[in-house]
């Protein structure tokens, strides 16, 4: 097992509803949680994938 969990921060313009960030989602919420620790961080808004991605668990954050 992996002594230290691999960090991934995943970078969008926001959290709304396009593709990209349905990606992004899907993405991190099925990594592997034993060996990834992801995050999630949308530049320029937040967006209806916020409270889906913090459900799951994931860090998350809007910078702008």
């Amino acid at each position: 097992m992996i002594s230290e969990k691999i960090k991934v921060l995943e970078v969008v313009n926001n959290l709304g509803l396009g593709g990209t960030e349905k990606v992004a989602q899907t993405l991190a919420i099925h990594l592997n949680k034993d060996f990834f620790y992801v995050s999630v961080c949308g530049l320029l808004d937040g967006g209806a994938r916020v409270s889906a991605l913090e459900g799951a668990g994931l860090e998350t954050k809007v910078v702008h």
